[in-house]
């Protein structure tokens, strides 16, 4: 059997099994939010964590090895410009799509108030909401300027550093792209770093495909954790409605626009 469809099959099999203990907890605990917290956090020390920890110097490594890996500069402008606009209308018909599945169905509407607190909670707790929530009330007080403003100070950052330890990405990509388009255009010069930094990609991917294999244990713990905080029954309505819009705007996305769209990007890669 190979490798992928292996890690597929443990991933379903943790789903259904987490599933499965987690309704178990929901019925037995008395505090099934806590319950429910604590295997959450193990799902996130196993496979959240690890994941997040790659994402930025992966970006980073990706960005300077495919712009080193295209050679003469000049090819960039061409290239760069058909990806920008696959880019941007991919994203378009992306937010239309999900606009419209979403005024159809209506997902998450009759959802227990007690249950959206409980995720609002956790999700605030795991990924900084609340320093996002304060960012985003300052932008909004300085109006559409200050919005613009944020955007370019974040394209032009003053320490690379910081915005890998921030989380940034936008300035993280703006200076690895630099920085590939400048190790290409030295030419030879350039080539002993441009051989590190593709050496530093396959070794980040290898770690990323050792953290593939943790992904059934991780999604075990996650959903035991989320199903005990709100049992099974509840994914038979609106959170089910909500799952269902999901996946369905998913399928559409990868299935119908992105394969039309590719088609359309390489004949004008081509021309």
């Amino acid at each position: 059997m190979k490798k992928d469809r292996l890690i597929t099959i443990l991933i379903l099999v943790g789903l259904v099994a987490g599933a499965i203990l987690g309704q178990i907890l929901h019925a037995a605990s008395a505090d099934p939010v806590a319950t429910g917290s604590g295997w959450m956090e193990l799902g996130n020390m196993v496979l959240v964590r690890p994941l997040k920890l790659l994402v930025l110097p992966l970006v980073f490594l990706s960005v300077i090895v495919g712009v080193t890996s295209i050679g003469d500069p000049s090819r960039l402008g061409i290239i760069g410009g058909a990806t920008l606009v696959y880019y941007f209308s991919t994203m378009l018909v992306a937010v239309i799509l999900g606009a419209v599945l979403v005024t159809t169905i209506a997902p998450g509407s009759g959802i227990d108030p007690e249950a959206v607190a409980s995720l609002q909670s956790q999700g605030a707790a795991d990924y900084d909401g609340n320093k996002s929530l304060e960012g985003a009330e300052k932008n909004a007080k300085d109006g559409l300027g200050g919005a613009w403003l944020n955007i370019f100070k974040q394209v032009v950052p003053t320490n690379i550093f910081q915005e890998l330890v921030n989380f940034n990405p936008l300035g993280v990509i703006v200076f690895a792209l630099l920085l590939g388009l400048a190790l290409a255009s030295i030419g030879e010069a350039g080539q002993p770093a441009t051989v590190m930094f593709r050496s530093l990609f396959d070794g980040t991917m290898q770690l990323v495909l050792w953290i593939l294999w943790l992904t059934p244990i991780g999604v075990f713990f996650l959903v035991a954790g989320t199903v005990a905080k709100i049992g099974v029954g509840a994914l038979s309505g609106p959170l089910g409605a909500y799952m269902f819009t999901v996946f369905l705007g998913l399928a559409l996305h990868a299935f119908i626009t992105l394969p039309a769209r590719s088609e359309e990007h390489t004949s004008e890669l081509q021309s």
